[in-house]
């Protein structure tokens, strides 16, 4: 904010949305708005080729659907080994369809490779989610279901089962 006089003036982007299912389209707009995407560039003398291995990469497979968001894509120290965090954008009964549990394939995700292994970790990713969940502290409460190791995972663990409002942190080992 800018002080002049004796009043201030606040500058910056206001959004007003106006009709039914504001949380629905709100949500979108939100991570349109603060997600943009990164424009990279770089410069080099006339007289020098510049060789691009790729002309175009896209890391998808196919879109995602409309109601999931990749929120980290990583290269981890391992080599062949990333961090992946996903994320459903929507809540219960917020956006109808949208609101429904979200299937990612995460084979998709790494067209140009084959997945090794998949291991879901903890939001943070710093422990494996299937012994956290061993060990972390349970209340008594009969309105909670115990949680199932492997939910929300097929059997050879590739395609993910996100609920709303969900983020689900994986280590994904690919084969070169």
């Amino acid at each position: 904010a800018t002080r002049l006089a004796a009043g201030v003036v606040a500058k910056g982007m206001h959004r007003l949305t106006i009709g039914k299912n504001g949380a629905s389209k709100v949500r979108s707009q939100m991570d349109q708005f603060f997600s943009q995407p990164h424009v990279f560039v770089a410069s080099a003398p006339r007289d020098v080729p510049v060789s691009f291995r790729r002309p175009r990469l896209s890391l998808l497979k196919t879109s995602l659907p409309d109601n999931v968001m990749v929120l980290t894509y990583a290269v981890l120290s391992e080599e062949n080994t990333f961090l992946l965090r996903l994320a459903h954008q929507y809540g219960m009964d917020e956006g109808g369809a949208h609101s429904d549990p979200a299937y990612v394939n995460l084979q998709d995700l790494f067209p140009e490779h084959g997945i090794a292994s998949v291991t879901e970790k903890t939001l943070s990713a710093n422990q494996d989610r299937a012994a956290w969940e061993k060990r972390r502290l349970r209340w008594n409460n009969d309105m909670l279901e115990e949680p199932v190791e492997g939910e929300g995972l097929d059997d050879e663990g590739f395609v993910v089962m996100l609920k709303p409002l969900e983020i689900r942190t994986f280590e994904v080992s690919v084969t070169m």
